[in-house]
C-alpha cells in the first residue's frame, strides 16, 4: 500500500471519482470508456452488470469454471465492440445477449469435446501382448541387438509404442507409422560409435 501523503490524496480522489461514476448512466460510462479509456468507468459497468451476466453464464453452463470463462469473455467482447453499440443506454441488454451467446457457444464446444472423448473411449484397443505384438517385440529385439552398442542404446531409449493407435515409433518421436522403422534402423547402423 502506498504510504506517502500524495499517494493517499490520489487514492482518495480516485475513490471520489469512482463514487461519482456510480451516479452516471450506462451510456455516459460507456462514452467515458470509449473517449478517454477511463478504466474506472469500465469497472463501474462491470460492477453494475457483472452479477447478472455471471448468473446468465452459470444458468447456461452449470459448471462454475466454464461460467467464469464465459463471463470474462462477455466483458472482453464489450471492450472490443463498445464503439459499435448504437443504443448506449442499453449496455445491459447488449451484455445479456453476449453472455447468453457466449455461454451457449461454450456449452456446444464442451458437448462436442465430450462426444469426441466418449467416442475415443469406445474405440477398440490394439494390444501388443497378442501373438502379433510378441512377434514385433522379437523382431525389434533382434534388430536392436545387431546394432552397435551406442546405437542400440540410443534407439532402445527412444523406442516407444503407443497403445490404442497400434503405431510403433523408433528413434524420432515425431514419426508416426511402422513404415519409419527401417529408416530409423538404417540411420542407427550408420552412427559412428
Amino acid at each position: 500500500m502506498p504510504s506517502s501523503p500524495l499517494s493517499k490524496v490520489l487514492l482518495h480522489l480516485r475513490d471520489i471519482a469512482c463514487a461519482d461514476k456510480e451516479q452516471l448512466s450506462d451510456a455516459q460510462l460507456l462514452n467515458r470508456f470509449l473517449t478517454a479509456r477511463d478504466e474506472a468507468a469500465f469497472e463501474t459497468l462491470v460492477r453494475r452488470h457483472g452479477p447478472m451476466m455471471r448468473e446468465v453464464c452459470r444458468r447456461v453452463l452449470k459448471n462454475a469454471h466454464d461460467a467464469e470463462d464465459a463471463f470474462q469473455a462477455t466483458f472482453l467482447v464489450l471492450v472490443r465492440k463498445a464503439a459499435s453499440i448504437r443504443k448506449r443506454e442499453t449496455v445491459g441488454g447488449f451484455l445479456q445477449g453476449v453472455a447468453c451467446k457466449t455461454a451457449l457457444k461454450a456449452r456446444e464446444v464442451i458437448e462436442q469435446r465430450r462426444a469426441r472423448e466418449r467416442q475415443a473411449g469406445e474405440m477398440p484397443r490394439r494390444s501388443l501382448d497378442d501373438d502379433n505384438g510378441r512377434e514385433i517385440h522379437a523382431l525389434l529385439d533382434q534388430e536392436l541387438s545387431s546394432l552397435p552398442a551406442c546405437a542400440g542404446k540410443h534407439l532402445s531409449s527412444s523406442f516407444l509404442y503407443t497403445l490404442g493407435s497400434g503405431y510403433i515409433t523408433l528413434g524420432d518421436p515425431m514419426s508416426s507409422s511402422p513404415s519409419c522403422i527401417p529408416g530409423d534402423l538404417r540411420c542407427a547402423r550408420s552412427l559412428p560409435c
